[in-house]
Order: C-alpha cells, then sequence, then structure tokens
C-alpha cells in the first residue's frame, strides 16, 4: 500500500538505510497490526512506530557490524548490503532459539531476508 512505502521510504531516509531492506524487513517478518516488522522488544503499536524502531535497528546494526569487523555492511560492487552484514543482522534481530520463536522460523530469516532484499533492490 502506498501509505506503507510512504513510511518505509520516510524512516529509511530519516536512518540513512536502504528503503529496499526495510521494505524487505517488513516483508520477511509479514505481522499484522502492531508487528509488522516484528518488533516485539519495546512497544510499538502502530505501523509508523514499527517500522521506526526497526529503522533504528538496521542504523545501529549497520554501526555494530563495521565496528565489529571493519568492513562496510555494503557491497562495493553491488551496492547493496552484502550477505555477511545480513546474516550479523538477523542473528541479532531474529535469533535462532528465540522464546517468542516457537515454531523456529527464525533459522529461515536471513535466507529470507537476503532473497526478498535482493528481488527489491533488483526491481529499483
Amino acid at each position: 500500500p502506498v501509505n506503507e512505502q510512504r513510511t518505509i521510504a520516510t524512516e529509511a531516509a530519516r536512518t540513512h538505510i536502504d528503503p529496499n531492506f526495510l521494505a524487505a524487513l517488513r516483508k520477511t517478518e509479514n505481522g499484522g497490526p502492531g508487528r509488522e516488522f516484528g518488533v516485539l522488544s519495546v512497544p510499538a503499536p502502530t505501523y509508523k512506530d514499527q517500522a521506526r524502531v526497526a529503522a533504528d535497528s538496521v542504523r545501529r546494526s549497520i554501526e555494530r557490524f563495521e565496528k565489529k569487523t571493519g568492513r562496510t555492511a555494503i557491497d562495493s560492487t553491488t551496492g547493496i548490503y552484502n550477505p555477511e552484514f545480513i546474516q550479523f543482522f538477523s542473528n541479532r534481530y531474529a535469533p535462532v532459539g528465540a522464546t517468542n520463536d516457537p515454531k523456529h522460523l527464525n533459522q529461515y530469516h536471513a535466507r529470507n531476508l537476503i532473497r526478498l532484499y535482493t528481488q527489491l533492490a533488483d526491481q529499483g
């Protein structure tokens, strides 16, 4: 929907992240109202709140990844986030074995996020 796309673009611009990544995260999580981006750790009852917290999480993960590895999160060849960063992000955002993951879906988070992000980036 247009309003969702607008919110994603706004939050991505605010945090200086790739809007395609935030959109791919939305599709990967696919949560219902108040859980659209899978934000459960802090109160985020609206779509805008969910997008804001998720975008902030992506921004902090980029900073952590780059500090920890000494490498950039963006692949210089493709211009998009590299799979190593996405795996790093997923390990923290949707950890395997989390108590709020009774169906053990987090094990597929990075793979699905990479696939959806690559598809969106290729379209743009």
